[in-house]
């Protein structure tokens, strides 16, 4: 599928930018970078999608293989590059799309609930695993901070409050 893809859009340089090589699809066949991006996931992690049980994501030059999507999502995404994604749901077909940067969304969450491309549910999903991993993230880091005040500082536990 990889193949014929790139032979209809005519990329015949496999050194191509990914973003290069959706902008030639794009212009021959919209309808194949879904397909595209999801078969190059398969081809290059060799992850079997179905063991998944959880929102499991790869983001295409930023990750090596498919992470829990809170955690993919919990990272700064470049303004100005094509970010692309490959998402699998537990129970579902996978998805793939790419947005450009900060003009059409800020991270492959924002850039899926602004084109409703999941069901309200799914979104829900998304939504509260992410919120969670921000939480966890933020507790980690204050409790960081809590250790090295309380080192440096030297404050004692008890008159550190944290939330």
């Amino acid at each position: 599928m990889i193949e014929h893809i790139e032979n209809v859009a005519h990329i015949t340089d496999q050194r191509m930018l990914l973003a290069e090589r959706l902008e030639r699809i794009v212009q021959h066949r919209p309808e194949d970078v879904g397909a595209y991006l999801t078969n190059i996931a398969k081809q290059d992690t060799q992850q079997d999608f179905l063991t998944f049980d959880e929102p499991m994501m790869l983001v295409h030059g930023a990750t090596d293989f498919f992470e829990p999507f809170a955690k993919t999502n919990d990272r700064d995404f470049d303004e100005h590059k094509t970010n692309a994604y490959a998402l699998v749901i537990p129970g579902e077909e996978p998805l793939s799309r790419h947005f450009r940067g900060l003009e059409e969304a800020s991270s492959p969450l924002h850039h899926i609930l602004k084109t409703e491309i999941v069901s309200k549910e799914t979104e829900q999903v998304l939504e509260k695993a992410w919120y969670n991993e921000v939480i966890a993230t933020e507790d980690r880091d204050l409790e960081k901070v809590k250790q090295l005040v309380g080192r440096n500082l030297n404050v004692t536990e008890k008159d550190f409050r944290i939330r």
